[in-house]
C-alpha cells in the first residue's frame, strides 16, 4: 500500500470513529456532516472523497460494529457445546449490544439497509448451529430458513420496543425462551436455558466491542451485568 492509499485509508477509519461518536451523541438522524468532519479534523470537502452521504457513513458504522459483534457471538457458538443454550446466548447477546450501543440498535430497526446487513452477517450461523440443533435432537425445525427470518424478524421488533420503552436488556431471556420453545425445546427447559447467566468473557468480548460502555445511554437498568 502507498503513503497516499494508507494516509486515504486512515482518514476513511477517523471519519468512521467520529461519525459513531457524533451519532452516540446526537443519534444518526441529529448528527450532521460538519459535525462529524469537524470531530475527525478533516476538512468538510474531504468527507467526500471518502463517503456521499450521511446515509452512507452511517452505514459503515453499522457495519463496523456489526462485524465486531459477529465476532462476539462465534465466540459464543464454538465455546457452548449445547446448541439450544448456544442459541440463547447468541439471541441475548444480540440484544444486549442494542442495549449497550443504542445508535447501533436504532440503526437496526430505522434503517433499511440494516437488513440485508443482520442476514448477512448472521443467516449462515444461525443456520449452522439450528441445524446441528436439529440434527442432534435438541430442536424439531421443519424449515430452517422460515425459523432464521422469523427470529431475525422478531430480534428487530424486540429491540426498537426495548429502545422506544426503555427497558432493560431483560428482555432478551424472555425472547430466548419464546423463540426456544418455538424450536420445540420443552417450555420448563426453554425457560431453564434462557435464564443462565451469560458467561463473563462473552460480556467482557461484547463490552469492548461496544466501546468499552459498561452501560448504555438513558434506560433504566440491565438484566445481565
Amino acid at each position: 500500500m502507498s503513503r497516499s492509499e494508507r494516509m486515504r485509508l486512515q482518514t476513511r477509519m477517523k471519519l468512521v470513529a467520529a461519525a459513531k461518536s457524533v451519532m452516540a451523541r446526537a443519534g444518526v438522524e441529529g448528527a450532521t456532516i460538519a459535525e462529524i468532519a469537524d470531530e475527525a479534523d478533516v476538512g468538510f470537502g474531504s468527507f467526500y472523497n471518502h463517503f456521499t452521504s450521511k446515509e452512507e457513513i452511517a452505514e459503515a458504522v453499522f457495519a463496523s460494529q456489526t462485524e465486531d459483534l459477529a465476532k462476539v457471538l462465534d465466540m459464543a457458538r464454538q465455546s457452548t457445546p449445547d446448541p439450544a443454550l448456544a442459541v440463547s446466548f447468541v439471541q441475548r447477546l444480540i440484544i444486549r449490544k442494542a442495549y449497550l450501543d443504542p445508535v447501533w440498535g436504532w440503526f437496526v430497526v430505522r434503517a433499511q439497509g440494516a437488513l440485508p446487513q443482520m442476514q448477512k452477517t448472521f443467516k449462515e450461523r444461525a443456520a449452522a448451529t439450528l441445524g446441528r440443533g436439529t440434527k442432534e435432537g435438541r430442536f424439531n425445525i421443519p424449515a430452517i430458513d422460515t425459523a432464521i427470518a422469523i427470529t431475525l424478524g422478531g430480534l428487530i421488533a424486540v429491540i426498537r420496543n426495548m429502545l422506544e420503552q426503555g427497558l432493560s436488556d431483560s428482555v432478551g431471556a424472555e425472547f430466548a425462551d419464546l423463540m426456544l420453545r418455538l424450536y420445540g425445546v420443552a417450555p420448563r427447559e426453554a425457560a431453564s436455558l434462557s435464564r443462565q447467566p451469560l458467561p463473563a468473557q462473552l460480556l467482557a468480548a461484547l463490552h469492548q466491542a461496544a466501546g468499552g460502555r459498561a452501560q448504555p445511554v438513558l434506560t433504566r437498568g440491565s438484566g445481565d451485568q
